[in-house]
């Protein structure tokens, strides 16, 4: 009940946010990012051009930083736990996990079990880490200590299409897998497969109770699960929205020169 009466106010909140932009803003944090994502504490983390990984408090200000260019480049954060955050180095397929300081807490080489064509990773909330094995097409969940604890059937036949994930994200036991051509796959805590929902074109998205929100051009669209019905809220600003978050009272808008942060009014 607390969780749908969570996403309403989101939803609610959201809509006035366009015509009160000025006043709304909270801060920005300026330069060219390659990524970004936040937590459930309202913080954010923003993959730097330098690819170091640098998180922000509520008022803007820089708390942690970690940089590693040994593994490549930085291309994907899963913030799903605060105090284990996973990052992704795709071009030699390896995670690295850090504690909620941000120091290194384990790196994870997937070539050592064979895994060598990983587009997308994403935490799980009992502490283990999916990865989308693109060579099998299939799921897999593994511990810190790369123990497979469950995998998928091979989606290829499961599904009579071959998947290109593009995101992958975990909320409420259930797993949300983006394919821009196909859809949103959706997956139980093991990976069995669900449904799919008929939405092309997604890059990122989150969920709240029975809404996935994802941006779409200068809108942040709500898609009711429920209903199957779709609905647009404008977003302050037009100028090169790349990604968009709603966290903790606050949206976030990752530009090409910049982040920036605005209260929502909940």
């Amino acid at each position: 009940m607390l969780r749908t009466l969570y996403t309403s106010f989101i939803i609610a909140a959201l809509l006035p946010v366009a015509a009160h932009a000025q006043d709304q803003l909270l801060y920005s944090v300026p330069g060219n990012a390659t990524g970004f994502t936040t937590d459930n504490t309202g913080k954010l983390y923003v993959i730097k051009a330098d690819n170091s990984l640098v998180r922000y408090n509520e008022k803007g200000d820089s708390t942690a930083a970690y940089n590693e260019l040994r593994n490549g480049r930085l291309t994907a954060v899963d913030a799903l736990n605060p105090l284990k955050l996973v990052l992704y180095y795709g071009g030699f397929s390896r995670l690295v996990l850090l504690d909620r300081m941000m120091a290194l807490k384990n790196s994870l080489d997937l070539r050592t079990l064979g895994i060598t064509a990983t587009t997308v990773v994403a935490a799980s909330a009992d502490g283990n880490i999916w990865i989308f094995d693109n060579l099998n097409s299939r799921l897999k969940k593994m511990d810190e200590q790369m123990n497979m604890l469950s995998e998928s059937n091979d989606l290829r036949q499961e599904l009579a299409d071959v998947l290109q994930p593009v995101f992958m994200a975990e909320q409420d036991r259930k797993l949300y897998l983006c394919d821009t051509a196909s859809g949103v796959f959706v997956f139980d805590r093991y990976g069995t497969y669900i449904t799919t929902f008929p939405i092309k074109n997604c890059k990122q998205l989150q969920v709240f109770g029975d809404k996935l929100v994802y941006p779409s051009g200068t809108g942040l669209m709500v898609y009711d699960m429920i209903s199957f019905k779709e609905s647009r809220i404008d977003l302050p600003g037009t100028d090169d929205i790349k990604g968009v978050r709603v966290e903790r009272g606050k949206l976030f808008i990752w530009r090409s020169n910049r982040v920036d942060v605005y209260a929502l009014d909940i």
